[in-house]
């Protein structure tokens, strides 16, 4: 059985994706990537990507998809959105579940 990969968020932002195999699924915000997160049956994926572009929300929300019954998740920066949520997010975690600062954000 060969892997599955799957990259969420806008369309022209993970074309390249579909070069290394991924499946892409498109949407444009957060509310409707919320419903594809619910809606799918993940279990036969390795890796999931989300477009950081589609992640318009509070850092609460987005944390809860490394709570939920995901494969691993990465966020990927788009040039239209280069806010680094992926790297708040794991720092973010890092504070709430072993009490420490990954890196002092300047």
């Amino acid at each position: 059985m060969s892997e599955k990969l799957l990259a969420i968020g806008k369309g022209k932002s993970l074309e390249s994706l579909k070069l290394l195999g991924f499946e892409i699924i498109e949407c444009e915000n957060f509310k409707d990537l919320k419903e594809i997160l619910e809606n799918q049956d993940f279990s036969s994926y390795t890796l999931l990507i989300i477009a950081e572009d589609v992640l318009n929300t509070s850092p609460k929300e987005i944390s809860s998809l490394y709570t939920s019954s995901l494969p691993p998740v990465l966020i990927l920066p788009t040039p239209t959105s280069m806010e680094g949520i992926g790297r708040k997010l794991i720092s973010q975690l890092a504070k709430e579940t072993l009490g420490i600062e990954l890196w002092k954000e300047s």
